[in-house]
């Protein structure tokens, strides 16, 4: 309503001039004013004001409503015509004005917030927007790069990049996986970045629009990683190369040990059998010249003479077990445990043994190795029931775990852990006969079968070996 009102004043100041002519030029000028400003309602408004205002002030007769001259009431039909439809363009224009405010807002906060690097550049590669994660990507802290050129915040830009940019303001899409950029700063940064042109109003490209993605961190990791794997594969080399030298040292020990079981076997045992052999040519031919003393020093020599020598060869036998090639087979160990405890039986004609042997009891592994290892366990088990009257063994499977069981005298579990040791003995020779060699045979051949072997006892309520075949339960 200001705009007809100042066209009001407008026009009757003018009135000593033009008189009543031209009535209508100043109150068009107010509409489009009123439409621009307010919008197509007061643009309408201002149009239906006017006309009433010339209709009172400027058309004959003067102060009145009513309209004599046909013409004139024309003419005001034509204005009012002319003010609807400049109202409506007027408006329209101004919403579409708005429209255009509120895209070209809402773009510059998307790309300003976005979680990605974007810079809209136009032809002559000056910027346009960027996003905030530009200006962190590239080193940029809370600069003003609108109207900058691209190349004058990297003056260190490569002629590839150039050439690039300029294939895209030709048209193409260009992209990049992986690509080292300089930055603003001086330093080196690793980009994915992809670049399109983008096209004004009449489809004509305006520019270029640049993603890029900031890949440092990843191809510092990638780095880090690949030094990783260079240095794991110089390790394994030599892990690899130690494990050689250990092997053939270890080969070169092992024919070292077999030189040596091959000298025990034969020029430490025939020593021993010229000793017992000369203690007994000395009894026989001199016997009746020697007094009872002296009888029972020379039996005393022949009986460790032969005691060194079951030494020696339980000590060759454990040192087969720990080198023998194994042979990993199904293995019926019922079966097994009944030939030996048959073996068992010839050896102690006089005595009472039961064997209880849990029937269906099978493993994978070594037949010889393990025969010799229940061949200890039983006789073991035997030694040790000598004085019961009945002797109880039990051969038996619980879960993963075997166990062999008897009723004799037992041991105290304080010195458990001396068992499975080369010549360790918990009971005396003089009780219980023995080298100290057979339990540490049953470890060696448990062990190499990937097992364990332990024991349970109590002092004359008997013991009970456990082993597993391939771990423990």
């Amino acid at each position: 309503m200001l705009a007809v009102a100042l066209a009001t004043g407008v026009r009757i100041a003018l009135d000593p001039v033009v008189g009543l002519h031209s009535p209508y030029l100043p109150f068009v000028l107010a509409l489009i004013v009123a439409a621009r400003y307010g919008g197509r309602g007061p643009g309408l408004a201002a149009t239906a004001t006017s006309m009433l205002v010339v209709a009172y002030f400027f058309l004959e007769p003067l102060y009145s409503f009513s309209i004599a001259e046909p013409w004139a009431m024309v003419g005001l039909a034509l204005y009012g015509v002319v003010g609807v439809a400049i109202s409506l363009l007027v408006g329209q224009l101004r919403h579409s004005h708005s429209v255009i405010a509120q895209s070209e807002e809402r773009l510059r906060l998307f790309v300003e917030h976005a979680p990605a690097a974007i810079a809209l550049l136009d032809r002559n590669m000056c910027y346009l927007k960027v996003s905030r994660r530009w200006l962190s990507d590239f080193h940029l802290p809370e600069q003003d790069l609108v109207g900058r050129s691209h190349y004058e915040v990297f003056p260190k830009m490569r002629e590839r990049q150039k050439e690039i940019h300029k294939r895209c303001l030709a048209g193409a899409v260009e992209k990049c996986e992986e690509d080292a950029v300089p930055g603003a700063d001086g330093t080196i940064d690793w980009i994915r970045w992809e670049i399109h042109p983008w096209r004004d109003a009449n489809h004509e490209i305006g520019g270029i629009i640049i993603f890029s993605e900031r890949i440092t961190e990843r191809k510092r990791a990638e780095e880090e990683l690949r030094a990783s794997r260079e240095e794991l594969r110089r390790l394994n080399e030599e892990l690899d190369r130690r494990i050689r030298e250990r092997t053939a040292q270890f080969e070169a020990s092992n024919r070292e040990l077999e030189a040596f079981a091959y000298s025990v076997s034969h020029d430490l045992r025939a020593p021993l059998r010229g000793i017992d052999g000369w203690s007994w040519a000395l009894l026989e031919d001199y016997g009746e010249r020697l007094d009872a003393q002296a009888h029972r020093y020379i039996e005393r020599v022949r009986s460790e003479a032969q005691r060194m020598g079951v030494l020696i060869d339980d000590l060759l036998k454990l040192s087969r077990v720990t080198r023998a090639e194994m042979k990993m087979l199904p293995v019926d160990l019922t079966a097994l445990a009944r030939a030996i405890a048959t073996r068992v039986h010839a050896l102690y004609p006089g005595r009472q043994i039961e064997f209880v042997i849990q029937p269906g009891l099978a493993a994978i592994g070594d037949a010889s190795l393990l025969d010799i290892a229940l061949t200890n366990l039983f006789d073991n088990a035997a030694k040790f029931t000598a004085n019961r009257a009945r002797a109880v063994i039990e051969f038996s499977r619980a879960g993963q775990a075997f166990s062999v069981r008897d009723n004799g005298v037992g041991f105290d579990m304080e010195h458990a852990g001396r068992l499975f040791g080369t010549f360790q003995r918990l009971h005396k020779s003089a009780e219980f006969p023995g080298t100290g060699i057979g339990l540490a045979t049953v470890q060696r051949v448990v062990r190499r079968h990937g097992g364990e072997v332990w024991a349970e006892a109590e002092p004359d309520r008997g013991a009970t070996f456990h082993f597993t075949l391939g771990g423990k339960p």
